[in-house]
């Protein structure tokens, strides 16, 4: 008596019916697929600008905190006070790709 192949659940055909013996091959596709992060424009920064602040030396962007709280400083000496400076936090770098 002749059977279908699809039938028979030994048969190459049946397993590539049914799905049997594909998990590990659909599961490791998953897992290789990644997210790739891409920078975009800041409003009031492009992205040539974000790039020139991020390859600066982390004293060079210090000084430059330090010489913008002077001159508030000096604002301050010479206007009313009004308003009370309040330092900066210091700044986190990212530490991704």
């Amino acid at each position: 008596m002749k059977r279908k192949p699809a039938k028979l659940n030994w048969t190459q055909l049946y397993r590539r019916l049914h799905k049997k013996g594909q998990m590990e091959e659909v599961r490791a596709r998953r897992v290789k697929r990644s997210k790739k992060t891409v920078t975009k424009d800041i409003e009031g920064a492009t992205i040539d600008v974000i790039k020139a602040k991020r390859a600066q030396k982390p004293e060079i962007r210090k000084a430059a905190r330090e010489a913008a709280l002077r001159s508030v400083n000096a604002l301050n000496l010479s206007s009313p006070k009004d308003f009370i400076l309040i330092p900066l936090p210091p700044l986190r770098h990212h530490q991704g790709n």
